[in-house]
């Protein structure tokens, strides 16, 4: 508390000297040491230039005493361990090994970052001191310093040895030491043809029981990286692989993988059953699925020429998980009109009208189907959601299964008033009694009628209620 009071007095030119001198502890002046961006990195070099091994191992320990007692977004700026050693390997590359070692052994209680360490390891002491400061001391985090060390191992520096202990890693290790860029693997499938897939099938075998370790398999579906790349699963017929990699994935990191359903084109091109294995798979874990559950894009599956056929599954496995939970379920919307990507496409718009329309033509006595059908088309804008009502008006006239449709969306916009969300519905029913305008249709008619006198009060009674309010 001191000392932010010292600061504001020297800002305002108040002498502080003497106060300073008082308050100021050896592990302030450390602090304040490593705060100061301007000079920061040549006050370190000056300090730490005649250290020992045990001076180097006060020093860090006096740097998680500070830790200990500072905000956690200044931890970044305090724990100046990484720059430290890297300038020590520049200067005593004897003093390096044994400082790291000694820190290592002291179980990483700093828990420093392993990306800068090891490649000076690797320059400054060659790979075997490196990996005997690695792999002779026992410390927590061990497993985490060897997928690092194997990470920037130089490929002309990998033995037989190696690829066995990557190996053993994988299947040994926890997750939180594992690495997500799975491009250095790439390296040891210059060597071993075939390691790659074989730590997949690690990776995937893990994810079965405990899913996390599948956030390793990422960057196999990220376009930007080297091992999507130059991995194809389906060349090396390894595609049922590829299968359970885009499905262990998907049940940890689904927001993020595969956004265009590049990846799930390709697999569909392979096997069109697959949809079912994917769906059945999400329902299995989320009984009530909703379309914002799921932001992928399936434009592309309406671009496909066996659209048809991958909408007939997606449909079925969709309405047989809704119906048979008892649930209400948006998650069909997803495949028909995202609000974060909306398909504006004329032929995709025309490919999704035509589909409904031979399902409606074929189906409209399926009571369940229809109003599981119905329940995405309220979702449409007013003449889309028209084309639907006439459909099914020319195939089934039975009023209780007209009764039976669903005519306006379940979701709640909150964003809008009553007033203008129930003019809306009247401007909508108008136009279904337009369609009801037969003697069979009489009866249908007389029911939109009664939803419009409905919907007309519920104005007026809304009405009155903001009157009284202002």
């Amino acid at each position: 508390m001191v000392q932010p009071y010292l600061n504001l007095l020297k800002r305002f030119n108040i002498p502080v000297d003497d106060i300073e001198v008082r308050f100021q502890s050896p592990d302030y002046a450390l602090y304040d040491l490593l705060t100061n961006n301007e000079c920061r990195e040549k006050s370190i070099t000056k300090l730490t230039s005649s250290y020992s091994k045990e001076d180097y191992d006060k020093f860090f320990h006096q740097i998680l005493k500070i830790l200990k007692t500072i905000e956690c977004r200044l931890e970044w700026e305090i724990n100046q361990i990484p720059f430290i050693l890297k300038e020590l390997a520049s200067r005593n590359s004897n003093l390096f090994y044994e400082v790291v070692r000694h820190y290592l052994e002291q179980g990483d209680y700093l828990e420093i970052n392993h990306w800068v360490v090891v490649p000076n390891l690797l320059s400054t002491l060659g790979t075997a001191r490196a990996f005997s400061v690695l792999n002779t001391p026992e410390y927590p985090s061990k497993n985490k310093w060897l997928f690092s060390y194997y990470q920037h191992l130089p490929i002309d520096d990998i033995q037989l040895k190696d690829i066995s202990a990557l190996y053993d890693l994988y299947e040994e290790s926890k997750y939180k030491y594992f690495i997500g860029d799975i491009d250095y693997l790439l390296k040891y499938e210059s060597i071993q043809k075939g390691f790659v897939t074989d730590i997949v099938q690690i990776i995937i075998r893990r994810a079965r029981v405990f899913p996390e370790f599948a956030h390793s398999l990422f960057s196999m579906f990220q376009p930007s990286t080297e091992i999507n790349k130059t991995l194809n699963l389906v060349s090396l017929g390894k595609f049922n692989l590829l299968e359970e990699a885009y499905i262990a994935l998907d049940r940890v990191k689904q927001h993020f993988i595969d956004y265009n359903g590049k990846t799930l084109s390709i697999i569909l091109d392979n096997d069109p059953t697959f949809i079912d294995k994917y769906l059945e798979d999400k329902f299995t874990r989320e009984v009530c699925l909703m379309h914002c559950d799921d932001n992928r894009d399936y434009s592309f599956i309406w671009l496909r020429n066996d659209y048809m056929d991958i909408m007939q599954r997606v449909t079925s496995i969709v309405f047989e998980n809704v119906r048979d939970n008892h649930r209400y379920c948006d998650y069909y919307e997803s495949f028909y009109n995202k609000s974060v990507n909306p398909q504006t496409d004329d032929s995709i718009l025309n490919k999704q009208n035509n589909y409904l329309l031979k399902e409606i033509e074929c189906k409209s006595d399926k009571n369940d189907y229809m109003q599981f059908l119905f329940s995405l088309i309220t979702s449409f804008p007013l003449q889309r959601k028209l084309i639907f009502y006439t459909a099914f008006l020319e195939k089934n006239k039975k009023l209780d299964d007209f009764k039976n449709l669903p005519f306006e969306s379940t979701s709640i916009d909150f964003s809008s008033s009553v007033v203008p969300m129930s003019q809306e519905k009247i401007d909508f029913y108008e136009k279904v009694t337009e369609l009801c305008n037969s003697v069979t249709l009489l009866e249908h008619r007389k029911f939109i009628e009664s939803k419009i006198r409905g919907m007309k009060v519920l104005i007026q009674y809304q009405e009155k209620k903001d009157f009284t309010e202002e």
